[in-house]
């Protein structure tokens, strides 16, 4: 694993490394050697696993600086594994401006409010350097303040009330006194309002640790989503759930209890990544389904729909494995239906015409027949609503 780093740059960043097993999940633990500037985290967990590697070149001179992380299981027979991470940093040209990004995409979807201004750092590898910003090629497009010294950054927005919809394109252009200008491409895509009001599903992401040494995260990521092009996916975005977790297998019979199933209570939770999916309240369902990266956690149990209906019940649709296999939208996916009134892929299964309370969609890390689930990894696109895709816009 290696970072580079040039003076007056942003720091180079976090990494990740993913730890897996044969066999048996193990426990491990984490360590970083060779200067303070290297760190690992979590320190410990269990497989499969990811740990993420972070450089901070701050304070440090030019040269080239080595560490390892190693992965340490008593129960491994090639323990441990040694990492070798190097950290490489530069001196920069002085006079020489740098920004954060140079490409940036605007999403609005007629009646909701004016999009997010979007902030770009301005920074400069020797001293001080005076910049100018304007923009060229759209007058949807302005930029704030016209100039600046380093370090120091500009606001980008957009207008779009008066536009039709479409995908727009426009420039800012960052120049330093006596240098070469820098630009900033902006996309710009305009969608109608095809639910109308405030009413609109979208899929909010959220994760839960219930009081275990565990890591889910639930994230809409871009460029991991299927690579379709889609005016209303411009950055092709897709719901990235992750549970990790070093649990004791503790309250396995109470959660398996006969009780606990003649009640129809779900399985026990002990970590949990997903998504709600917003104003489905009052709908009958008729079709769910998603599309699902190949690679990607496939069990009977995750990822998995949870529907509660007005009724109070909460019915289980899917996982994963139940789901109906559909054409695939596109090489390295799989894209699934679920019958909501079969018990097959129900549980239990959803009337015809019940009303819909709260709809979400999970990977869990859970207690079932006295044996720890593990939640492990999925990216997720498309979520399908009676026949509606849903994406995080």
């Amino acid at each position: 694993m290696s970072f580079s780093y040039q003076m007056g740059d942003s720091n180079p960043g976090t990494e990740a490394i993913s730890v897996h097993s044969t066999g048996v999940a193990f426990n491990f633990s984490a360590t970083a050697a060779g200067g303070n500037w290297l760190t690992v985290t979590p320190p410990n967990g269990t497989t499969h696993g990811t740990l993420y590697i972070t450089a901070n070149p701050t304070g440090l001179a030019t040269g080239t600086y080595n560490g390892s992380i190693s992965i340490t299981s008593a129960g491994a027979s090639n323990s441990p594994q040694v990492v070798p991470v190097t950290l490489v940093v530069s001196g920069g040209t002085a006079g020489t401006i740098r920004l954060s990004t140079t490409n940036i995409a605007f999403f609005w979807e007629r009646g909701e409010g004016q999009p997010s201004t979007r902030n770009i750092r301005v920074r400069s590898s020797g001293g001080p350097v005076n910049f100018t910003a304007a923009t060229f090629g759209a007058d949807w497009l302005s930029v704030s303040p016209s100039g600046g010294s380093t370090p120091g950054a500009i606001s980008i927005s957009v207008n779009p009330s008066a536009l039709a919809q479409g995908k727009y394109t426009g420039q800012v252009q960052v120049t330093p006194s006596g240098g070469s200008p820098l630009n900033i491409s902006v996309l710009l895509v305009v969608v109608n309002d095809s639910e109308g009001g405030d009413d609109k599903w979208h899929v909010n992401p959220h994760q839960v640790s219930m009081g275990v040494n565990g890591t889910p995260s639930a994230q809409w990521i871009q460029g991991v989503g299927l690579p379709t092009l889609d005016a209303r996916d411009p950055g092709a975005e897709g719901l990235v759930l992750s549970v990790n977790s070093a649990l004791d297998a503790t309250d396995l019979a109470a959660d398996e209890s006969p009780a606990r199933r003649s009640a129809m209570v779900p399985m026990k939770p002990l970590a949990s990544a997903g998504a709600t999916i917003t104003h489905t309240e009052g709908i009958s369902l008729v079709e769910m389904g998603y599309d699902i990266r190949d690679g990607s956690t496939c069990t009977a149990t995750a990822p998995r729909f949870v529907v509660q209906t007005a009724d109070g019940v909460a019915h289980t649709v899917g996982g994963c494995a139940k789901g109906a296999a559909q054409p695939a939208p596109a090489a390295g996916w799989t894209r699934l239906r679920f019958d909501v009134t079969d018990p097959e892929q129900a549980f239990p299964p959803i009337a015809p015409g019940s009303s819909v309370s709260t709809i979400r969609i999970v990977l869990e890390q859970s207690t079932a027949a006295n044996t720890v689930r593990s939640g492990g990894f999925a990216v997720l696109d498309n979520l399908d609503i009676n026949g509606t895709f849903i994406g995080h816009q």
